[in-house]
């Protein structure tokens, strides 16, 4: 079990990544954990769209099965984006990059989160470097559209 220290004082779990085999479910699928499905951690840089709470526990995830170099991050808000940069990268200690945009925020990453409650698209697959890994967190409800159809 991996727990990280976020900002707070507040302590989350963010999953099991080694030691365990995978789980088979109702079909008999194995469960897949990110160390399996992507190879061996290495080395890569995340562009984060969203600040809200619960885009810092899906960083920590990524950090808890990747050496993350660098992360860029942008949010609506400039303050709130401002805020999450400095505390996770205390937290992670990660250099955390505010950007002004979601293009720029995903334009080199290898690992893109989208953790927003959009209605509509946030980011573009036009903006994915090749072979990128998109974890569409936020798009979670049929009221949610935070990825355009390329990026699926």
């Amino acid at each position: 079990m991996h727990c990280v220290a976020l900002p707070g004082g507040h302590r989350r779990t963010i999953g099991r990544y080694r030691g365990r085999p995978p789980r088979a479910d109702a079909n008999g699928r194995g469960e897949r954990r990110g160390d399996e499905v992507h190879g061996p951690g290495g080395r890569v840089q995340c562009g984060v769209i969203g600040t809200g709470w619960q885009a810092r526990s899906q960083l920590a995830a990524v950090c808890g099965v990747r050496e993350v170099t660098a992360v860029k991050a942008f949010g609506r808000d400039p303050s709130r984006r401002e805020t999450y940069c400095r505390e996770m990268s205390e937290a992670l200690g990660v250099r955390i990059q505010p950007v002004d945009s979601a293009r720029a925020c995903v334009e080199e990453a290898e690992v893109v989160v989208t953790i927003t409650s959009s209605a509509k698209p946030v980011l573009e697959g036009a903006w994915l470097a090749p072979g990128a890994h998109v974890n569409a967190a936020g798009s979670n409800a049929l009221v949610r559209s935070e990825i355009d159809a390329e990026t699926v």
